[in-house]
């Protein structure tokens, strides 16, 4: 940072430390209280990672109106909190943002109290609870939008008003409005039920590290690694987007955010290399929307289905390892054979990055992710291991340039972390109140025991329903609460048809991830077709088209629960496995047109949906069909070996292939300029470039904030002081901010 030696008016924000001083409109902006709360939550979750939670309902409801402040100034009404007068606007929006903290001092105010209120709430607890409950559905609408509300206030008024709705299963006894604000907003029944215990205590932690590790410039070390690994070979660089948005699946749980970071990348690339934007952006989307579902960091749903059937999280994400690997996989073999079929070149290895000279210069930063699997599987609590890796991830970054954290890098890794909290806790906080309305109304045993009749328990008709069920709620939803609305009203049902719970639970959480790629409303592939420049619904359909698999996968694994590696012996298992992944294969050479050569239309519809057939029509379990099956695959070889392709077939159908363009882009373009341009990044000009006073100064801010907090810890200061624990963590995390902002 340089100094000034002459003091001017425009240069009193800086003073002979090194520190810059701000006017009040700095000090008190809009952008700063934000960025504080956010610290805030970091600092505050992880110190109670560290040195233990308060009471549950404590901690739950102190997290629900951080994040519902935090919501209300990061997406005020009007665009704008302050527009330099008071008006209506800025009251409403003032008023949103206090009602959760008047709340939560209501509730704090006397704990003991509050306990004893369960299942007797006064006047004054319903009328708070009813504006909490519209709070939070506001809240909801500005963040995810407004078809997740709407189904909240459907369940809402079903439940108070079910003599009202005579149709079918939605008709019921009313519930009075008293029980509805007792169950949903004062009892662990609703809101601050279970989903919000495992985002509070669980999810924010991890997104607090992967926040970290991207600071650490992860994302570009993993994307160099999956073009070293994949660019070279054919259809390279739509591989490349697979395997990089597998990586970036293990520090995000979210479609849209894998498709913004790793896409931004990949999908110009792919369209440099020949492929049509719109097959560009639906590689994209079919392979970031996987990254929910790949361990060992699962999307936030994950960690939620764990608490909910009472298992561990890794050992929930050994069994959905599997499926993962199979749905990557498909989508693998459908870029390949697509490939092959337009004749897309591959990319020289003279221009891609070199895979052991990319893990000599960043390879360490992957360090932590190694010892999170590690500590995970040898039984150490979630909250330790992220507290253990985080303080690794800060470590080792200092091995290299590259990857070394700053003072000022630190600070925003951890405003950044709680920002992506909002959305999480608004969907489980709106999911508590849909589920809780199913739940006191009596309709989920109601839809359940309506779906058995419907599908006469037969269990795959009961999938089907399940599945459309899904799919419509994830039209408008995001995969958290249309697990838990499925899992409430559908998964009893599965479990009582002979479903391995782990499978009825999986069900529900791949089919709402999948929607993410479901048209109409496929939000991943939305976000594809914008950076892509291309059709959304050509995009949504293409996408659709790559992930196939994912809507099969979980048909498969609920047939055969075998193929999560949990039940059966292992001869069955390897059975399912080995014909599964050949049925696979088959579903992608279909669509592609393509498999030891080019497909014709007879061809690709009995190789590509025969195998789908056989899979479910036999039990692949018994050695007799598998042997079938298995014969069945070698028919498809020999034909393809030994019999030519006929293209009066095709003309006869009038049936055409995908291929991508004629001339690619690249063949008059200098391949090495092109590269360069989007992957081998220039790690030397991602290097510090500040004084070592600056790093002096900041990383001594951090330590007195370190050494505050220990203090705090020793002294049990929260735990007997809580009340005044919160506006002193603050404070300290408004002073911090403004300090470190003043770093380069």
């Amino acid at each position: 940072m340089g100094l000034d030696s002459k003091i001017t008016p425009e240069n009193t924000n800086k003073s002979i430390t090194g520190i810059r001083f701000f006017s009040l409109k700095n000090l008190f902006s809009v952008d700063r209280l934000i960025g504080t709360l956010a610290l805030f939550m970091s600092i505050f979750h992880l110190y109670c990672a560290y040195f233990g939670q308060p009471e549950e309902i404590v901690f739950r409801t102190t997290f629900m109106s951080v994040v519902m402040v935090l919501c209300f100034l990061t997406y005020p009404l009007g665009g704008k909190i302050w527009k330099g007068k008071i008006n209506f606007l800025f009251i409403v929006n003032l008023l949103f943002i206090l009602f959760p903290l008047i709340a939560q001092y209501y509730i704090l105010n006397d704990i003991e109290a509050w306990y004893l209120k369960f299942g007797y709430p006064t006047t004054t607890d319903v009328i708070m609870g009813s504006i909490y409950i519209a709070v939070l559905l506001e809240a909801t609408r500005r963040t995810i939008g407004l078809p997740i509300v709407i189904v909240a206030i459907f369940f809402l008024f079903n439940a108070r008003f079910a003599d009202l709705m005579n149709f079918g299963i939605f008709y019921g006894p009313p519930m009075p409005w008293k029980i509805l604000v007792n169950f949903i907003w004062i009892e662990e029944h609703g809101i601050f039920g279970l989903p919000i215990m495992v985002t509070a205590s669980v999810v924010t932690l991890f997104l607090i590290f992967a926040s970290i590790l991207q600071k650490s410039n992860i994302v570009d070390i993993m994307m160099d690694l999956a073009y070293a690994l994949t660019g070279y070979s054919v259809g390279g660089t739509a591989k490349a987007a697979v395997v990089g948005s597998g990586f970036m699946g293990t520090i995000s749980g979210s479609s849209v955010a894998n498709v913004v970071t790793t896409g931004s990348i990949t999908i110009p690339l792919m369209k440099k290399m020949g492929y049509k934007p719109y097959f560009a952006g639906g590689v994209e989307a079919a392979a970031s929307t996987g990254g929910q579902i790949m361990p060992p960091i699962m999307g936030a749903t994950a960690f939620i289905i764990a608490e909910f059937i009472g298992i561990s999280y890794i050992r929930l994400a050994i069994y959905a390892l599997i499926p993962a690997i199979l749905y990557y996989m498909s989508i693998f073999f459908f870029i390949h054979f697509t490939s092959i079929n337009g004749k897309v070149k591959p990319i020289s290895k003279a221009y891609l990055p070199d895979f052991m000279d990319t893990l000599k210069k960043g390879g360490h930063i992957l360090l932590p992710l190694i010892v999170l699997i590690i500590f995970l599987i040898r039984g150490y609590s979630i909250q330790t291991t992220i507290v253990i890796v985080i303080v690794l991830t800060f470590i080792v970054s200092f091995l290299k340039p590259i990857t070394r954290l700053t003072p000022k890098s630190f600070l925003k890794a951890l405003e950044d972390g709680p920002k992506n909290f909002i959305s999480v806790a608004m969907a489980c906080g709106t999911a508590g109140i849909i589920v809780g309305s199913i739940s006191v109304s009596g309709l989920g045993w109601r839809i359940s025991s309506s779906l058995l009749s419907l599908s006469g328990e037969s269990m795959g008709l009961t999938l089907i329903l399940a599945m459309l069920i899904c799919i419509i709620l994830g039209m408008g939803m995001t995969t958290t609460p249309v697990y838990l609305i499925v899992a409430a009203i559908v998964a009893p049902s599965l479990v009582k048809l002979g479903v391995p719970i782990v499978s009825a639970h999986l069900f529900a959480f791949y089919f709402g991830v999948i929607s993410s790629i479901t048209p109409p409303v496929a939000v991943a592939s939305f976000a594809a077709a914008g950076i892509a420049g291309s059709n959304i619904n050509k995009t949504s359909l293409e996408a659709f088209k790559i992930g196939i698999s994912g809507f099969i996968i979980p048909f498969i694994f609920c047939f055969y629960p075998s193929l999560l590696l949990t039940y059966g012996p292992l001869l069955n298992t390897l059975f399912v496995l080995v014909i599964t992944t050949i049925a696979m294969i088959c579903l992608t050479a279909g669509l592609s047109g393509w498999f030891l050569r080019q497909l014709n239309f007879l061809e690709s519809v009995i190789i590509g949906f025969l195998p789908i057939f056989l899979l479910f029509y036999l039990d692949i379990r018994k050695p007799v069909n598998a042997v079938v099956f298995l014969a069945f695959f070698g028919v498809i070889i020999a034909v393809q070996k030994f019999l030519p392709y006929l293209s009066k077939v095709d003309k006869l159908f009038k049936f055409k292939i995908y291929k991508p363009k004629e001339k690619p882009s690249i063949i008059t373009d200098d391949p090495g300029i092109v590269i360069k341009q989007k992957i081998g990044h220039d790690y030397q000009a991602q290097r510090y470039s500040g004084s070592r006073k600056d790093l002096f100064i900041g990383w001594g801010i951090w330590a007195i904030i370190l050494v505050i907090l220990m203090v705090f810890g020793d002294m049990h200061f929260m735990t007997k002081h809580y009340l005044y624990f919160l506006p002193i963590l603050f404070v300290i995390s408004y002073f911090g901010k403004v300090l470190l902002d003043s770093c380069k």
